[in-house]
């Protein structure tokens, strides 16, 4: 793609003035869901850089397919330092590269530090945590969020439903559902699955959440 471009990504058209679009994704540098999203957006064609802080229980990673850069910010350990940090840093971030469009992942951390710093054009996508029966401040900073966001995330008619309530004024916001591999998850006889795990054919119950109301 040439300078000017228009060009779409996360259901938004940008006016790119780089060679290739450029979007700076916000957020935790080792959640699978970040990696998935960057690297989807990079194989679209698109510049990709991501910088946000490891999360502490997840594995560390050294890189991210696709994508020009990854940077994981170094925050002290007292928690007032590392909001400031984190936000001015990811600031001096967005300065140097000039994103064609800011992605931000988990509406109260990365979207509200976006917001906070007036990163823009800006796209947010929620996780459902940062906007299903939040606290105070949870609610108060994804609101401020999804005020700046061009565009809202959101992976179920649910959680859409819950941004709209939050949002204090109108946005839109559009839902995308993760996909499914069908090279590695194909349909099979329940049967073959049972025999590969060792089961027996008693009734069995799967659950991929916690079993909290939440979660319905």
């Amino acid at each position: 793609m040439s300078p000017g471009t228009i060009a779409r990504a996360d259901s938004v058209e940008v006016v790119s003035h780089h060679p290739r679009p450029r979007v700076l994704v916000l957020g935790w540098t080792n959640s699978p869901h970040v990696i998935d999203w960057a690297s989807m957006v990079a194989d679209a064609g698109f510049e990709v850089h991501v910088a946000g802080r490891e999360a502490d229980d997840w594995p560390t990673t050294s890189g991210i397919r696709g994508t020009t850069s990854v940077t994981a910010v170094a925050l002290p350990r007292v928690p007032g330092l590392r909001g400031r940090r984190l936000s001015r840093e990811l600031a001096a971030i967005a300065r140097d590269l000039q994103p064609d469009l800011v992605h931000a992942h988990w509406l109260p951390e990365f979207g509200w530090i976006a917001a906070r710093e007036h990163l823009k054009p800006l796209v947010c996508s929620a996780w459902g945590s940062d906007v299903l029966a939040p606290s105070r401040l949870t609610a108060k900073r994804s609101a401020l969020a999804i005020g700046a966001s061009r565009v809202v995330l959101a992976d179920s008619l649910a959680l859409r439903s819950a941004i709209l309530d939050l949002a204090s004024r109108p946005v839109r916001v559009d839902v995308v559902r993760w996909g499914l591999d069908l090279s590695t998850f194909c349909p099979a006889p329940r049967s073959a699955a049972r025999s590969a795990l060792g089961w027996d054919d008693a009734p069995t119950v799967l659950s991929t959440r916690q079993l909290k109301p939440v979660y319905n």
